[in-house]
């Protein structure tokens, strides 16, 4: 339904509803806040009619007040009055968009950065701030100036103005809009504009400086074309009328440059303009196609809009149209390339720029009709609805889903109200598709509300015919063929599950295609590449069917013969790059014969011999600074690049991650091949698309040629910012590995040959990538190094610590000491150069730190330190490596990463002190290790060539600092021959790492009968009535034997419990280190978790914390309950968290879930709805004892996240929270394990709602709360950040009792 207008002459009010701080006055026109003094918010006020059309509410600040900061704030909202709820203020606030004077916020995501440049804080009283709506968008104005589009896609339905009286701003009125001339009125203008050579706009006299107008106004010509590329401006002599067509021939071309014509339209008259040497570098009420894009004000907006300009030849046509509802459109040869821009101002001038090959166009003279030759022909562009010829050109039918929107040129299609309707809006195209004959669609916009996109596909049965009230997806209708994500569905039913093309995962602007052939199969395409035949059989005479869902919310009609590719730079003067050429004229050097073209920029040629990028990539690609950077230009794909070289063994190829564009979905992929990039005359436009004997990681998985074999490898690379580096190598043993910021995710794949390519996607967001790795080989490397080095031992500074180094480190200026800053591991240090032989490389631990168990490690490698992956641990170092450790009280040598020779006792690395000496002593053929100067292991077996020093202050290390080398004398030459620990070789490696240090948080208190509060503990013979037990878990009898009671007893017995000691020390909490071993059990990686952030919330350690029941976050401050009972680990959050000050101002909840979700919730950051896919392929549904699609109360929407303040709500039961059986390794005792997550929560984003599980007879479930607030409700993802993983274990027999 259309918006009904107000009457005539009557303005905006505010509505009798408001916060409960405002006072409404003088007609309805004024609004104050009362008691301003005393209070800073709760004015909300919004207005009672909602804003019309080219309308301005704009509002005048009557008095301000010095006693806050912060000022008015203004917005829309599509809530009505009546149903709105009145928040303390609009910051934040849920479907709505709200302005500060600088940046834009919707449903309280900030949109627009730079969008105004004063603060309406900064405001005095009498300045005036506004808000209009123009069509589908929305302006703000500051004392009457425009600040521009702030959003494009407003709902169809009714928007109401909101105004927040805040802070130092405390009265308000309503002033009257200036009323606006009617589109009647501005044709009117334009007709009156029309000068005296006829109907059709001609060019006007005024224009650049070297163009030439002809007599007729109807040519322009650049002079000097060969001398000069830019310079040709030239404007028509009017304005252009509503729906007026204005185009252009190209009549002359020359090959000398690059760019050709760019066309548009500006609100400056030919009169007053000051003609720049080209419009894209005017910077005010301009809007240019250039190239594949569309700018306005010099910035682009569009990127791959259509066919590029630049491959226009000699009589090719281009025009321009403002449409009579302010869209703004362009046209090639006739054909329209959909919407390039909305909301344009009335009179606006067509503007041509002469530049580059185009030397001269000619205005297209009229078709002959009725024998009225020379008449200007006006461009009818006929509603879909309108035409129903067979041959006539494809628009949307006007029958459609009740949430579509046709536009009223047909070509077009949105869903309304896209953030709260996901469905319902199912187009027709408006006749049957011909034999053979494709229907393309470009999706325009995406939201990240909800889950699914886009389907497309045809329909036997038209339009009219349909009953759109039977169903919601066009996919269950009876006679459709249908693509879903990968899945082809006929009638309901699924037909094929693994089509080659995936509707869910293409980005924004993507242009897709269905087509029935001749013979009756179905075939789907994607930006013109046909996936092939989805089904066979097809009848005729179907129709084309787009269901706009999910979170696509926008689809275009495109010709299909339009695909060409944008991107591929033409590298010849002047390069003008469409997203960068804002405000930048191309350089002019003088020549000896005049004014010579700009330098030409040449793609780079480097040979396969230099380290770097291959010069043979994807088509997309730029590469730069000796092929050591790769930039992918336009698209979301076609951005495969290659190393220079195979690489060697061991060898890590390691790239930065530059620059994001967040415009487009998916990620980086790496990996390794066995191609030969010189081979390819157009290189794949995915890495996927390789040929056979390509492997690749792409975010968690690994494919092996395109095929997945196999998940959760590690970190996924989704999760990669920019400054991130990700690297991959081939092993000696030939496996591919992959790091990601210098952290070794293991082996990904065994068995790649010899002489492979390190291969990278610049895919979806990866916008710039740049080689950090070293560019020299090891031999190269210590070629300007001496091999010997002939060190006495008052020599110092020979050997130093490599700037590479473990993420937890800090170098001292001379790079002699290195002290590892925070937590106990990733505190690998490496030798700058190769260990020389016959020399004792040695380092003093400076300082130890008790309070963590395990210690320094000691070992060689043979990779230089700028291309080792340095693991989280030195046991874990991939490659030739050897490093020498003790761990539960034995002493063991790894190998390559895994424990390879143990032996029985520990050589005292767990008891080194500060002032104690490490040493390691490299011979021609062994190895030789030595604390305090005491000989204490030789090895000589898998000795690498080149050695460099590994050591790892690792647990209680803190301080290390390296001593000269000592040159072998026959002091040491004595050592060598005594006796050493006889190590003997592991059957099976048991663990790749040394055990976990763990913290001690108090020191037992000397003489006390009482322990400490917090301290750890084991059970004395007395805890337990009913017999003797020495540990919390080790009983004398497996817990499933025990009775209830007992049971119950054993786990109340922390109460009488002493300190657990070790070597003196205390030990960390056994039921914290219970739930890590069952974390350990889900192969988590450790990436994701902040160990220095964990805290348990068992009864101890609750109570040694003080701890109390409930606490308050966020502003305004809310209650929610501390999780006792469960141990908290914490996990990283991105960056995001600071910028919105997450900690600070938002909400803390809980959501309960099952342990097989937790893996698929950390990789993709964000909790799971219903509908998303587990890793193990299972759709997550409604879960059973909640509300269901088929049992729930009506108007109740079961498709969103559920939390809760309350920890005991959003686990009690088995509705959330999923019980999972877990038997501990160690103890092998049985227990009942839930997870659930700990999160923040942003407020006004979410309902409050009565619970809806647990109890019926309306018992308290929680103490702490009322059931009425329990149950919280969002649609939206955006609006959570996880930062704590909950584990509660209870003994099996406790549980079942309970």
């Amino acid at each position: 339904p259309k918006m009904a207008s107000a009457p005539t002459g009557e303005g905006y009010r505010f509505h009798h509803l408001c916060g409960r701080r405002a006072k409404i006055s003088n007609r309805s026109r004024t609004a104050e806040r009362t008691q301003s003094r005393g209070e800073f918010n709760n004015a909300v006020v919004i207005t009672s009619q909602p804003l019309r059309d080219h309308e301005a509410l704009q509002v005048k600040i009557d008095s301000k007040v010095p006693t806050w900061t912060g000022s008015v704030l203004i917005g829309a909202t599509s809530t009505p009055p009546g149903n709105f709820t009145f928040p303390p203020s609009i910051s934040g606030l849920a479907s709505a968009w709200v302005c500060n004077g600088e940046c834009v916020w919707r449903n309280g995501e900030k949109i627009l950065n730079s969008y105004g440049h004063q603060r309406l804080a900064f405001l005095s009283e009498g300045d005036t701030v506004g808000i209009v709506r123009r069509g589908s968008c929305l302006h703000f104005l500051v004392n009457g100036k425009d600040l521009g589009v702030a959003e494009m896609h407003l709902p169809f339905g009714r928007v109401y103005g909101i105004i927040d009286i805040y802070g130092q701003c405390t009265k308000v009125t309503i002033v009257e809009p200036p009323a606006g001339p009617s589109d009647a009125q501005v044709a009117g203008l334009a007709s009156a504009s029309v000068s005296a050579v006829g109907d059709m706009p001609r060019f006007h006299r005024r224009c650049g400086n070297l163009v030439e107008v002809g007599e007729d106004g109807r040519t322009a010509l650049r002079k000097n074309c060969l001398g000069e590329f830019n310079h040709g401006v030239v404007l028509t002599d009017r304005v252009l009328r509503p729906s007026e067509l204005f185009e252009v021939e190209i009549v002359k071309m020359v090959d000398k440059w690059a760019g050709s014509i760019e066309i548009g339209v500006t609100t400056h008259s030919p009169e007053d303009l000051d003609f720049p040497s080209t419009m894209t570098n005017l910077h005010t009420g301009t809007w240019i196609m250039s190239g594949t894009g569309v700018m306005h004000n010099g910035d682009t907006i569009k990127e791959n809009y259509g066919r590029s300009l630049d491959t226009l030849k000699k009589g090719e046509r281009v025009g321009v149209m403002r449409k009579d509802n302010g869209n703004l459109l362009f046209f090639i040869n006739g054909r329209e390339l959909g919407v390039a821009a909305m909301d344009l101002p009335r009179e606006v001038y067509a503007v041509v720029d002469l530049y580059g090959q185009c030397a001269e166009v000619r205005i297209m003279q009229a078709e002959t009709s009725g024998g009225n030759a020379g008449s200007y022909r006006q461009e009818n562009v006929v509603a879909g609805h309108q035409v129903s010829g067979v041959d006539s050109p494809l628009r949307f039918h006007e029958v459609s889903g009740e949430n579509a929107e046709i536009s009223t040129d047909g070509l077009s299609a949105s869903r309304m109200q896209p953030y709260d309707e996901f469905t319902r809006a199912t187009v027709f195209t408006h006749r049957p598709l011909r034999a053979n004959e494709w229907f393309q669609v470009r999706v325009g916009v995406f939201i990240d509300c909800w889950s699914g996109s886009v389907q497309l596909g045809v329909c036997k049965v038209s339009p009219s015919e349909l009953s759109f009230d039977d169903f919601e997806e066009i996919s269950d209708v009876e006679s459709t063929w249908v693509l879903s994500g990968t899945e082809l569905f006929h009638g309901g039913s699924q037909i094929e599950s693994d089509y080659p093309l995936d509707l869910d995962e293409i980005p924004m602007e993507s242009k897709i295609a269905v087509m029935v052939t001749s013979s009756g199969d179905l075939h789907f395409a994607l930006d013109g590449v046909d996936m092939g035949s989805a089904a066979k059989d097809i009848p005729s005479g179907v129709y084309g069917v787009v269901d706009v869902y999910g979170q696509c919310a926008q689809v275009a009609l495109v010709p299909f013969d339009d695909n060409t590719e944008a991107g591929h730079v033409t590298m010849t003067p002047p390069t003008r790059p469409v997203a960068s050429r804002a405000a930048v004229t191309p350089d002019i050097i003088p020549t000896s014969e005049g004014v010579a073209p700009p330098p030409v920029v040449e793609a780079s040629t480097a040979s396969p011999s230099e380290h770097g990028f291959h010069p043979r990539c994807g088509r997309n690609i730029q590469l730069t600074e000796s092929s050591c950077v790769a930039t992918r230009l336009n698209s979301y794909k076609d951005g495969v690049v290659f190393s220079a070289r195979p690489l060697r063994d061991g060898k890590v190829f390691k790239v930065e991650l530059s620059k994001l564009n967040v415009t487009w979905k998916g990620v980086l992929r790496i990996g390794l091949t066995t191609c030969d990039p010189a081979s390819f005359s157009v290189v794949p436009s995915l890495c996927t698309g390789l040929p056979p004997h390509t492997w690749i990681v792409s975010g968690s998985s690994v494919l092996a040629d395109g095929r997945v074999v196999a998940e959760n490898y590690g970190m996924s690379l989704s999760r990669l910012q920019a400054g991130d580096t990700v690297g991959v190598l081939r092993s000696h043993s030939g496996a591919m590995q992959v790091c990601v910021n210098d952290q070794d995710l293991g082996p990904a794949v065994y068995g790649v040959p010899e002489n492979v390519h390190a291969v990278l996607d610049l895919y979806g967001t990866a916008h710039c990538v740049k080689v950090v790795s070293d560019s020299r080989t090891p031999t190269e490397q210590s070629s300007d190094k001496p091999e010997t080095m002939d060190v006495s031992s008052s020599e110092r500074g020979a050997v130093t610590f490599a700037l590479s180094c473990g993420q937890n480190i800090k170098l001292s200026e001379d790079r002699k000491s290195a002290e590892r800053v925070k937590s106990y591991s990733k505190g690998i240090v490496v030798s700058d150069v190769p260990l020389p032989n016959d020399r004792l490389f040695q380092v003093e631990i400076k300082r130890i730190e008790p309070k963590w168990s395990g210690s320094v490690m000691l070992g060689v490698t043979s990779l230089p330190p700028s291309q080792a992956c340095l693991p989280d641990k030195a046991s874990a170092l991939a490659g030739e490596s050897i490093v020498l450790c003790a761990h539960n009280d034995t002493t063991s040598v790894f190998i390559a990463g895994q424990e390879k020779l143990q032996s029985p006792g520990s050589i005292s690395l767990l008891s080194l002190k500060a002032g104690h000496t490490i040493g390691i002593l490299c011979r021609l053929e062994s190895l030789h290790f030595f604390v305090n100067g005491s000989h204490v292991v030789r090895l000589t077996q898998r000795i690498p060539e080149r050695r460099y020093a590994v050591v790892d202050l690792y647990g209680q290390c803190c301080k290390v600092e390296l001593k000269p080398l000592v040159p072998l004398n026959d002091k040491l030459s004595q050592l060598l021959t005594s006796e050493v620990v006889q190590l003997r070789e592991v059957d099976a490696p048991r663990n790749l790492e040394p055990t976990q240090p763990k913290q001690h948080t108090v020191r037992e208190k000397a003489n006390s009968s009482v322990p400490p509060k917090g301290i750890p503990y084991q059970l004395t013979s007395r805890a337990v009535a009913n017999g003797p037990v020495t540990s919390l878990a080790g009983v004398s009898k497996s817990s499933k034997d025990l009775t209830p009671q007992q049971a119950k007893q054993l786990w109340a017995a922390s109460k009488h419990a002493k300190p657990l000691q070790k070597n003196g020390q205390l030990l960390g909490c056994p039921y914290q280190q219970l739930c890590q071993n069952f974390i350990k059990s889900l192969l988590l990686p450790e990436p994701y978790f902040v160990p220095e952030y964990h805290k348990c919330y068992c009864e101890r350690c609750a109570a040694n914390r003080n701890a109390p029941a409930v606490n308050y976050a966020g502003e305004p401050p809310r209650k929610y309950a501390l999780p006792l009972g469960w141990a908290k680990f914490a996990v990283h959050v991105g960056p995001q968290a600071g910028i919105l000050e997450v900690f600070r101002k938002w909400h803390v909840a809980y959501h309960g879930t099952a342990v097989a979700r937790v893996r698929k919730i950390l990789d993709c950051g964000e909790l799971m709805f219903p509908g998303d896919m587990t890793l193990h392929s299972s759709e997550v549904s409604q879960p059973e004892g909640h509300y269901t699609e088929k049992c729930k109360p009506r108007d109740f929407d079961v498709h969103q996240v559920f939390v809760s303040p309350s920890i005991k709500y959003c686990t009690g039961g088995e509705v959330y929270a999923k019980s999972y059986g877990y038997t501990d390794p160690v103890t092998n005792e049985m227990y009942r394990a839930k997870v659930a997550f700990k999160l923040r929560i942003q407020p006004d984003s979410y309902t409050v709602s009565p619970q809806t599980v647990l109890t019926a007879d309306g018992t308290q479930v929680d103490e702490n709360f009322s059931n009425s607030e329990l149950e919280w409700s969002t649609k939206r993802r955006k609006v959570i950040i996880l930062y704590g993983l909950l584990v509660k274990l209870e003994p099996i027999a406790i549980a079942e009792h309970r």
